[in-house]
């Protein structure tokens, strides 16, 4: 007569099951709430609006200064603009160092969303 372990596991998965289901709703439905609540108070904003042109003309002054205050750029000249939270550096510099360095700065710009870099190599 052959022993069968099927069962004997069978059994187990059941148990386990049987315990962990209701934990898992338990925290699912917590989690659910929470989410909920933080949604009606306003602390969880789903509408995520462009900045203003007002706002960009910020974000295009504070990038300037981060980027022209630099020892890097002293002597550099190019472009550096804001639409919608989007920074546009256009222009050249000495090296592929100082388009990398560039992007690094103007990333770090409070309210910069993308960073477009069209620097180029070039005589300043």
């Amino acid at each position: 007569m052959k022993h069968d372990p099927a069962p004997a596991a069978t059994t187990t998965a059941k148990a386990v099951t049987a315990a962990f289901v209701p934990t898992l709703r338990t925290l699912l439905g917590s989690v659910g709430i929470a989410l909920l609540a933080s949604c009606s108070s306003g602390k969880f904003n789903l509408n995520l609006d462009a900045p203003s042109p007002a706002d960009d003309l910020v974000i295009t002054s504070r990038a300037r200064q981060a980027i022209f205050l630099d020892p890097a750029f002293s002597s550099s000249v190019f472009d550096v603009t804001a639409r919608s939270g989007i920074l546009h550096l256009a222009g050249r510099v000495r090296n592929e160092a100082a388009i990398a360095h560039a992007a690094e700065l103007a990333q770090g710009v409070p309210g910069v969303l993308a960073v477009r870099n069209d620097l180029e190599v070039g005589r300043p």
